[in-house]
């Protein structure tokens, strides 16, 4: 039955009752539109795992078998998601086993670099293992003999490294620093039976080069980075240099990035199957290191000999409104960070993420002894278009953890034909994004996920049914993927679950 009314109808409220009603009311339409709403995920039976152990990765095994692997001292522990669960651990390493020097995954391999005393040398063992549900075979092992060329020291830094088939291996370090002596670098590649040692064609003195990266491609290409001009203190001389390596042939590439109006503050070499790319974020004044102006973008030939594309670009207007800064008519980003390069099927991305550090200190009043917490914000991530910067977005975040990072924070990007999606934490009801000291409960915070593609916005949606009161999200361990499935990780601080997303839907979400 319908009951018509034609007159006005009058109540009369409280001015204070009205006002709250009112932004009750906006924040619902806020809420409502900005955000679409996605259940669609389906989640496992738990995993409990000791709060003594360091949960080091998510991966998959056997294509559609989520596993996590921990860390206990010197052994690495596998648990699988299987059905029906299993009643014991997969112990990979144990306390017996050799010296773990450094260890990771790629896919469903594990790669560590194991050491032990013998004949009063330290000898180095390279062991791959292929993991299933159930067990870790060795199927790959190497002794890095303490009387070749290349032998691990204290001082320099070890970069451990696989393509991303798995099926390439690197070690590389700098040699110790010697007296009167040029810079030289000690490799181990997989496929070769000894060690090389390369010497940079410029004749850099050893106390004047330091190594800052080293990464092999599938086909055996190695690429690291240098940075130059270090014992001059000058930012006006220093100099960024990145090299190819051919193991079969020798040939060793000189790519020089450095130029008169732009001085690098952060670079990164992703590889992909087609060829390598270098990203750099620059500023163009040298005294100034925790602003950016824009970035430079390297793409190399498949061999690693020459430069495919070269260019360079300032920021999107857009990205500049949401966190930047102009200075007379510099304009600037403070605290942006470089993650990752990522190629589709039609465009290529730089991926960058807004990050800082601060410090809050209070005082006991009865002692007036100072206590201090590091406080870890990370605010946004940008992706810049490479070859159309007009398409560039930006991903605003709210995120703040103490003491150190947890695996909470950061965001899981998963690319899926075209697009590319970022699954990551918000906190619950921190309207105001202004203030730097927004609640970091992670049981406060809501699931979100931003698709980017082609255009010049990003898709934006919420997972699940709003605040995660129980299970939170952990983005730090990535979202492995198999087709269109992607596998996302929940913790409650004792047990683990993991959840099925089709990537589909998310395409149609609006």
């Amino acid at each position: 039955m319908l009951l018509a009314v034609n007159w006005p109808i009058r109540i009369k409220l409280p001015l204070k009752l009205i006002h709250k009603i009112l932004l009750l009311f906006t924040l619902v339409l806020f809420n409502s539109s900005g955000l679409a709403q996605n259940n669609s995920i389906k989640w496992s039976s738990a995993l409990e795992i000791p709060k003594s152990e360091d949960i080091v990765d998510f991966i998959l095994v056997e294509d559609t078998i989520p596993a996590l692997i921990s860390k206990y001292g010197e052994a690495i522990i596998m648990r699988s998601f299987t059905d029906p669960a299993q009643e014991f651990p997969l112990f990979i390493r144990t306390d017996q086993d050799q010296t773990l020097e450094q260890y990771h995954v790629i896919n469903d391999r594990l790669f560590t670099l194991e050491s032990q005393i013998k004949d009063e040398k330290t000898e180095y063992k390279l062991v791959v293992y292929q993991l299933k549900s159930t067990r870790a075979d060795r199927v790959f092992e190497r002794v890095v003999s303490p009387n070749k060329k290349f032998s691990l020291n204290k001082t320099r830094p070890l970069f451990f490294s696989t393509s991303k088939d798995g099926q390439q291996i690197l070690l590389c370090q700098q040699k110790s620093y010697e007296k009167q002596s040029t810079a030289q670098f000690n490799l181990i590649v997989s496929g070769e039976n000894s060690s090389e040692n390369i010497a940079l064609p410029s004749k850099f003195d050893s106390d004047d080069v330091e190594l800052l990266g080293a990464a092999i491609d599938n086909s055996g290409i190695v690429y690291f980075a240098t940075e130059t001009g270090i014992k001059l203190n000058s930012p006006f001389r220093k100099k960024y240099l990145v090299y190819s390596y051919h193991p079969e042939s020798k040939t060793l590439t000189e790519f020089d990035l450095t130029s008169n109006e732009f001085f690098i503050l952060d670079l990164i070499v992703t590889t992909s199957q087609e060829n390598a790319m270098i990203s750099c974020l620059y500023s163009t004044d040298p005294l100034v290191e925790d602003k950016s102006t824009g970035y430079t973008f390297v793409q190399l030939s498949k061999d690693g000999k020459e430069v495919k594309t070269r260019l360079a670009a300032t920021f999107n207007n857009q990205i500049i409104a949401q966190f930047g800064e102009d200075e007379g008519g510099i304009k600037n980003i403070k605290d942006l960070f470089l993650v990752t390069t990522i190629q589709t099927e039609t465009e290529t991305w730089v991926a960058m993420e807004k990050r800082y550090k601060s410090r809050i200190c209070t005082a006991d009043p009865h002692t007036g002894i100072m206590t201090c917490t590091d406080q870890f914000h990370f605010n946004a991530v940008a992706f810049e278009n490479v070859f159309n910067n007009e398409k560039t977005v930006s991903v605003n975040k709210r995120q703040i953890d103490y003491d150190s990072p947890s695996i909470f924070t950061k965001q899981a990007l998963v690319q899926h034909n075209k697009d590319i999606f970022m699954f990551y934490n918000d906190h619950f009801k921190n309207v105001n994004t202004s203030n730097d000291f927004v609640m970091s409960n992670t049981n406060r915070s809501i699931m979100k996920y931003a698709r980017i593609n082609g255009s010049d916005n990003a898709t934006s949606g919420t997972l699940g049914e709003g605040r995660q009161s129980d299970f939170v999200f952990v983005p730090a361990l990535g979202a492995p993927q198999f087709g269109n499935i992607t596998f996302l990780l929940a913790a409650d601080g004792k047990f683990y679950r993991y959840g099925k997303l089709d990537l589909n839907q998310l395409h149609e979400a609006k």
